[in-house]
């Protein structure tokens, strides 16, 4: 064998490794990590960051801990019953409190969805001069179509994936140029500081922010993606589930941890912080803190404290959450419809999930209606707050049903 067949054999096999990675390791992780990068969790950290400076680090920190260790029992739940979340709650609860918890998780959806509207019209609106017709309308045909055909085609499948991904790398790309062009301004002992315990953190416009960010972080969409990503890890190509050992299986459970958790949610700590970061070393302008409403005062802030291309590096990270999360919820959606009502593939499932859609697209006309955008600034802040109670509400019998020893044993051969 010649030097020339052994170079090829040797980047043969590398390139196989690096798809490997990638697809086992990379993607899954950016996927984790862009269920968290929604329109509220941008409006929560950049109003912390522009109301409270560095007050909400701690909480954050907090609020990204608890989203982690949630999504760890999501995992352990899902590999050892071989079962997601929704699958799970349908067997073992009883039928009156699985609906309860179907309903509760299928409105978070739709309140998670109706940010991603939001925040994808507005970037439409400024950044193409759309109306807030045609931009809602442009939000949310474009994920539908991609989703009625992502179920049935593996490749379109797999490029989504890797869109989505991307999309993530692209903004996690967009905030480390903005904290890099603002590195002057940084003080990391002022930041440390103000971090730090404080008479400020017994407001209430602070618990407010606090609860914001909790509902923002750990939303519950986040622990059925979780649990059905497990559990498809746990197939095999044929479709079988493997049958493996207490050890390997709790080795399978410490792989994914890391290579879920650890990343994805490490990933969004980053984005979150540098966001509050990047708001409250922009915002030292009283005025700004005090008049800070929504998405348009983001947008203004950016633009005019930093410059113009960070303002419209901003809308674009609103666009491309918006249509990561579009994929993302409709997945989610389809976990929870399938899993706690036991729908399959046909078309009615699919016409409820294009109506899901449309209670999203309804309500943002509603609020643009009636009160503009202030109306359309106070259902983002208030989704957040919503989503902290379902958070409560879904991963209550997640706790329940991990701590139960004896039927966690017995799901292991």
């Amino acid at each position: 064998m010649n030097k020339l067949s052994c170079y090829n054999l040797s980047l043969t096999f590398a390139m196989k490794r690096a798809k490997i990675f990638v697809t086992q390791w990379v993607v899954p992780a950016l996927l984790l990590s862009a269920s968290f990068m929604d329109t509220g969790n941008y409006v929560s950290a950049v109003s912390a960051g522009t109301i409270s400076k560095y007050q909400q680090l701690i909480p954050l920190v907090v609020a990204h801990i608890m989203a982690g260790v949630l999504q760890y029992l999501s995992i352990i739940l899902g590999v050892k019953t071989k079962l997601n979340l929704g699958e799970n709650f349908r067997k073992r609860l009883p039928h009156c409190a699985c609906v309860v918890l179907g309903v509760a998780s299928v409105s978070a959806i739709v309140l998670t969805d109706i940010c991603q509207v939001i925040g994808s019209a507005v970037a439409l609106e400024v950044l193409f001069d759309i109306s807030t017709l045609p931009a809602v309308l442009l939000s949310v045909f474009d994920v539908s179509m991609l989703w009625r055909f992502h179920r049935t085609s593996t490749w379109l499948r797999q490029a989504t994936e890797m869109a989505v991904a991307f999309f993530s790398l692209i903004i996690f790309s967009l905030i480390f140029v903005d904290l890099v062009n603002i590195r002057e301004k940084l003080n990391f002992k002022t930041i440390l500081v103000g971090a730090g315990p404080s008479a400020d953190m017994l407001r209430y416009d602070n618990y407010i922010l606090s609860l914001s960010l909790l509902g923002s972080t750990a939303m519950p969409h986040s622990l059925f993606l979780v649990s059905e990503m497990a559990k498809m890890m746990f197939l095999d190509q044929q479709g079988l589930i493997y049958a493996l050992s207490r050890k390997k299986t709790q080795e399978f459970i410490k792989d994914l941890t890391i290579r879920l958790v650890f990343m994805g949610v490490f990933g969004a700590l980053i984005l979150n912080v540098s966001l509050v970061v990047l708001s409250a070393a922009l915002s030292n302008d009283s005025n700004n803190r005090k008049n800070f409403s929504g998405l348009r005062d983001v947008y203004s802030l950016f633009s005019e404290s930093l410059s113009q291309n960070a303002g419209t590096c901003f809308l674009y990270m609103l666009l491309l959450s918006g249509q990561s999360f579009g994929f993302i919820g409709n997945w989610v959606l389809d976990i929870v419809l399938k899993g706690m009502f036991d729908s399959g593939e046909n078309k009615e499932s699919f016409m409820m999930k294009i109506n899901v859609r449309y209670i999203s697209v309804c309500v943002c006309f509603i609020c643009a209606w009636i009160g503009g955008d202030k109306m359309l600034t106070f259902m983002i802040n208030a989704t957040q707050v919503v989503l902290a109670a379902v958070l409560a509400l879904v991963s209550a019998p997640l706790v329940v049903l991990v701590c139960q020893s004896s039927f966690m044993s017995s799901t292991i051969e």
